[in-house]
């Protein structure tokens, strides 16, 4: 006769996050390889201290007391949950402890009215989850493929030499990044970003605001080393028109986090000729050795065949695919 189990969550909390270490640590392995993490997980201390600052929040599922799987999330200023990853010790009923350990965190928010909506991107292993958060969960999905340019492979390189790129046409030029044009590459960002699927699953997107928010970000080095000189603006007769952005996530990764043009400014190979500037500016500083990348990447959604069309073109490859799921708040009130 089998053994009885009992099941409890905890929200996390100064009292008992330094209960949970074997189960985080287990978490750590994992993080890059198999849940595709850009950068490595926080040591366990700066886990717990991240809790007690309530920086982080964090659900445990327990079976007979023992710590048996991990929801984190983080409740974002722009009024988004982001949900970074649900974790189970093992691999013993995986999709079972998920969809306890989700559902109590779906009951915790149910009456709350200061949530737009909860963002999961489902990377590596936490695709296996996909069908049970669409059918029992309702969240709606945008299909997200990683595209990536190998400095350490000739062949991206040849592909990249006999790109047909054709010269900018009369009245415009391209610059490095200076910080004067803040506000006019915000601008660009939201007018290509504010209706695409990106802005279902990030509605800052949605805002001039949330859109210098995101620049912010960038610029500010919230998400690696911003690359200025690798950043290329995109002028016509003086005004600003287009942007690629780029940074350095890790010290071995290189990311291009937002590329857009304005309307009236696209289908003309324009896209394609900021991109191939970035991205030979960052060879251009590999090979001074400033910095050292194995590879520049990129997200795109999965049906969006004109850019994955300009990507493959200028020697990129699709590394993986992802679902990004994500759950609008019908409670929600704009205050």
């Amino acid at each position: 006769m089998s053994e009885a189990i009992t099941v409890s969550i905890e929200e996390l909390n100064s009292t008992n996050v330094g209960n949970i270490k074997e189960l985080y640590e287990s978490f750590k392995v994992k993080a890059q390889k198999d849940y595709k993490m850009d950068l490595p997980a926080l040591e366990y201390e700066d886990f717990c201290e991240a809790i007690r600052q309530n920086v982080l929040k964090a659900l445990v599922l327990y079976e007979n007391s023992v710590p048996k799987a991990l929801l984190m999330y983080v409740f974002e200023y722009y009024k988004s949950i982001e949900l970074n990853i649900i974790h189970v010790i093992d691999n013993e009923r995986v999709k079972e402890r998920k969809s306890k350990i989700l559902a109590e965190l779906m009951n915790l928010l149910k009456d709350r009215t200061d949530w737009k909506l909860i963002s999961y991107p489902m990377l590596g292993a936490q695709e296996k989850f996909v069908q049970n958060i669409a059918s029992d969960f309702k969240f709606k999905l945008v299909g997200q493929a990683v595209v990536t340019f190998k400095f350490d492979e000739a062949f991206s390189y040849q592909i990249l030499k006999k790109a047909k790129i054709n010269a900018l046409p009369e009245g415009y030029t391209t610059l490095e990044w200076d910080d004067k044009y803040f506000d006019a590459a915000s601008d660009i960002i939201f007018e290509t970003f504010k209706t695409s699927k990106d802005s279902l699953f990030d509605p800052r997107f949605k805002s001039f605001d949330g859109s210098k928010q995101l620049v912010n970000n960038i610029v500010s080095g919230l998400f690696g080393n911003f690359l200025a000189n690798a950043t290329t603006i995109l002028l016509y007769e003086g005004t600003p028109v287009g942007i690629s952005f780029c940074n350095l996530a890790t010290p071995i990764l290189a990311n291009v986090p937002l590329i857009g043009i304005k309307s009236g400014h696209k289908k003309k190979g324009l896209a394609k000729y900021i991109l191939r500037n970035t991205l030979e500016e960052i060879i251009s500083l590999i090979n001074k050795g400033q910095i050292f990348p194995a590879e520049l990447n990129a997200a795109v959604e999965t049906d969006n065949y004109p850019a994955l069309k300009m990507y493959r073109r200028l020697g990129f490859e699709e590394d993986y695919t992802y679902p990004h799921a994500y759950f609008d708040n019908p409670n929600y009130k704009e205050e």
